[in-house]
């Protein structure tokens, strides 16, 4: 199959369907792609499967912002997708960084107190609990953790209205607290309120 210039992998993605599936598939297996994505996993401590979700993410970034004729062609498609790439790691580094903080706010807005505890078992035991959680839950706690607004947060995720994403958002702490509080080892450093 002959490469995709810049140009070709813009119409594609505005023309949809086929064309844009083949381009993305291109730009999928594009090792230069998959090195920058590897570039800006290891800027965070990432791992194979971080930088599996960067290419996805990042792509799918790009597709959207063609499509929605944002894209202003000020650079490469490629140089583009690094810079989202860079973003989406330098958010996640940002995020791992304030996880300790979050933690205790976590627990202080669900009226659990936090025991003494090693930082490293408690983060161990809250990511073990959260990846028990199902994805949307989890995309809603992210989110909520990195300060969106929950109006925001209703529109990213399709939810009709605030009160159906307010509830959801409560479901998913009380099933994180109820793992923790399930989980023996995890139950002796959270008290119910």
């Amino acid at each position: 199959m002959k490469p995709f210039k810049d140009e070709d992998i813009i119409q594609a993605f505005k023309a949809g369907g086929k064309a844009a599936e083949a381009a993305l598939g291109q730009l999928y297996r594009d090792a230069g792609y998959r090195r920058l994505a590897d570039e800006a996993a290891r800027s965070f401590g990432g791992n194979a499967d971080d930088v599996e979700d960067l290419v996805q993410e990042g792509l799918w970034r790009v597709y959207q912002k063609i499509r929605a004729g944002s894209f202003e062609e000020l650079s490469s498609i490629k140089t583009f997708f690094g810079g989202i790439v860079k973003n989406i790691a330098r958010n996640e580094q940002a995020k791992r960084a304030r996880q300790s903080l979050h933690l205790q706010t976590l627990a202080a807005s669900e009226g659990q107190l936090l025991d003494d505890l090693a930082w490293a078992e408690i983060t161990h035991l809250l990511d073990t609990a959260f990846n028990t959680l199902e994805p949307k839950c989890q995309q809603i706690l992210e989110l909520w953790k990195l300060g969106h607004p929950l109006t925001e947060i209703q529109a990213a995720l399709g939810f009709n209205d605030l009160d159906s994403l307010k509830n959801k958002k409560k479901n998913c702490l009380k099933n994180l607290r109820e793992w923790m509080l399930r989980h023996p080892e995890a139950a002796k450093y959270f008290k119910k309120k």
